[in-house]
C-alpha cells in the first residue's frame, strides 16, 4: 500500500531531491525526473507514467486482496479498511495525475469512518 504514497508525494519528494521511481522507467516516458516543471513541460508523457505506476499499483492489491481471506476476521477489518482507502487515493489520482502537484490527495475522515462501519458490517458479520 505503500507505493500509492510514492505517486501522491511526488512534489514533496522532489523538493528533498528524493524520488522512488526507477530512473529507466522515467527514460522510457522522456522525463528527467517526476518534478512539477518537467511534468508539466511533458504533460502526455506524465500521465502515461502515473497512470502505469497506477496500474501497477491496483493490479497488487488485486493480488493482495485475494488473499484476505487467509487473514483472521478480527484483524481483516482495518486491513481492509486501509486497503480500501489507499484504492481510493489512487483511483482519485489516476483521473487527474496533476493533483499531485495541487495538493495531498487522501480520503477524509469521514470517508475512514463510512468504510470501517462498511467493512465491519460486511468483514465481522
Amino acid at each position: 500500500m505503500q507505493f500509492i504514497n510514492f505517486i501522491r508525494d511526488v512534489q514533496e519528494d522532489c523538493g528533498l531531491g528524493r524520488s522512488y521511481f526507477p530512473q529507466e522507467e522515467l527514460e522510457q516516458y522522456g522525463l528527467r525526473s517526476l518534478c512539477e516543471e518537467e511534468a508539466r513541460a511533458n504533460p502526455a508523457s506524465f500521465l502515461a507514467l502515473a497512470r502505469k505506476q497506477i496500474n501497477r499499483y491496483m493490479g497488487w492489491q488485486r493480488e493482495a486482496e485475494a488473499s484476505f481471506r487467509y487473514i483472521p476476521r478480527k484483524y481483516l477489518l482495518p486491513i481492509k479498511t486501509a486497503s480500501d482507502m489507499y484504492k481510493f487515493t489512487a483511483r482519485r489520482i489516476a483521473v487527474d495525475p496533476f493533483v499531485v502537484y495541487d495538493r495531498k490527495v487522501k480520503p477524509s475522515i469521514g470517508r475512514i469512518v463510512s468504510g470501517y462501519l462498511k467493512n465491519y458490517v460486511t468483514v465481522l458479520n
